[in-house]
């Protein structure tokens, strides 16, 4: 097989390249898959000359056939099927000069781009000025059929997403607009298809459910603008690391297995943040965790062992979904009666021991298990640095512990 395959880079329109004498002698090609919307045309006489037999096969796309068999350097291919209807995508460059003409200028730019279907636009650049209306008309008319969606140079009204304004779209890639401040509940719920995501550190707050049910969902960064976020990853079964935006704490992988530590800058702990992860035995917080969200540990009741280093007892919305009397709340010995006396915390089995066991776990060491050498501990605030040897490489340099 043989693809023939001709774009220019910002649109589907497509050049008049051509393709030298016999490029393709002796290849006895059975099948040539040409997604060019006007045939090419041949530098000297049949480029396929003593390459096509009386079963090659030229694939273009429906509404091409007719031009392909009256192209003289195409119309001799015994045999051409309009079957590439799928494969005919374009990127699109829509321009908005004006806040709430999304669709006028979406209708020029597939204009210009030879693009006569909205389904057929598989990338959108969107710049200039856009509001709510036009993010909905995106929702309503492409946002089912696009791959990418990259709208990094958008001006927004009040720099403001509303609630569900890209929900259930298809694309993979999302670029938000960098000067973006607030995105509302459930922008990104249910988006299946979506990998990455990129928080611009122009983002102060996340809604509720902001990015629920983005089952694809493997990596999370940027975020160090974040002044408010609760609940905005749950049901994301694939990502690969913890998504901690600034100091909020919001989604620990659900596949995590035994003992996690959470980072020492953390202050807040969003709600169902380590909710349903059945392989998470044991958890570490830092002294700097203040604040706990509502069902932060749902379902999760494999969770036995809770670590808390806290000096002053954190705020919690409430355990419900979670087996309180069976996880066993580790605390200073000073902090028991007070653990004890709050109302959210009191159903934990509450012990008094990290005094006496803290410098037992902060001991330098070598965990011959798992190959880490230990090189300096911090447990009070949840730091360890630590580093492993591959060689005379060093292979990694984190912040951890166990």
């Amino acid at each position: 097989q043989f693809w023939v395959s001709i774009r220019t880079p910002s649109s589907h329109r497509v050049c008049r390249v051509r393709l030298e004498r016999e490029a393709f002698y002796g290849g006895n090609i059975k099948h040539v898959y040409c997604l060019a919307k006007r045939p090419p045309v041949w530098e000297y006489d049949n480029s396929f000359y003593g390459g096509i037999s009386p079963d090659t096969v030229l694939h273009v796309s429906s509404n091409c056939v007719n031009l392909y068999e009256n192209a003289d350097e195409w119309k001799d291919f015994p045999t051409i099927i309009g079957d590439l209807d799928a494969y005919l995508t374009y990127d699109i460059v829509v321009n908005v000069e004006t806040m709430g003409t999304f669709s006028e200028a979406l209708q020029a730019a597939m204009a210009e781009a030879g693009c006569e279907d909205m389904a057929d636009i598989s990338r959108m650049t969107v710049t200039g000025n856009i509001n709510n209306d036009d993010l909905n008309y995106i929702h309503d008319n492409v946002g089912a059929t696009l791959d990418a969606l990259d709208l990094g140079e958008v001006t927004v009204e009040n720099n403001r997403f509303g609630d569900e304004a890209l929900c259930d779209c298809s694309f993979e890639e999302v670029i938000l607009p960098k000067n973006l401040e607030y995105l509302d509940g459930w922008v990104l719920y249910d988006c299946t298809n979506l990998k990455t995501l990129d928080i611009p550190s122009s983002v102060k707050g996340i809604g509720w459910s902001f990015c629920e049910g983005a089952t694809s969902l493997e990596t999370v960064t940027g975020g160090d603008g974040i002044e408010n976020v609760d609940f905005a990853f749950s049901n994301c079964p694939n990502l690969k690391s913890p998504v901690i935006l600034n100091n909020f704490f919001c989604r620990l992988p659900m596949n995590t297995a035994g003992a996690y530590v959470v980072p020492g800058h953390v202050t807040q702990i969003a709600g169902y943040a380590m909710s349903n992860v059945d392989g998470l035995t044991s958890l570490t917080l830092p002294a700097s965790v203040n604040y706990i969200g509502y069902n932060a540990f749902d379902e999760s009741n494999n969770l036995k062992d809770i670590y808390c280093f806290a000096t002053e007892v954190p705020s919690a919305d409430g355990f419900d979904g979670f087996d309180k009397a069976s996880c066993t709340l580790h605390v200073y010995e000073n902090m028991v009666e007070a653990f004890q006396g709050n109302e959210v915390w009191v159903e934990f089995n509450i012990v008094g021991d990290l005094d006496a066991m803290q410098d037992k776990l902060a001991n330098n060491r070598y965990d011959m298990a798992q190959g880490w050498n230990w090189v300096s501990t911090n447990i009070a605030t949840g730091a360890a640095s630590y580093i492993r040897s591959i060689g005379d490489k060093v292979n990694r340099l984190v912040s951890q512990t166990d």
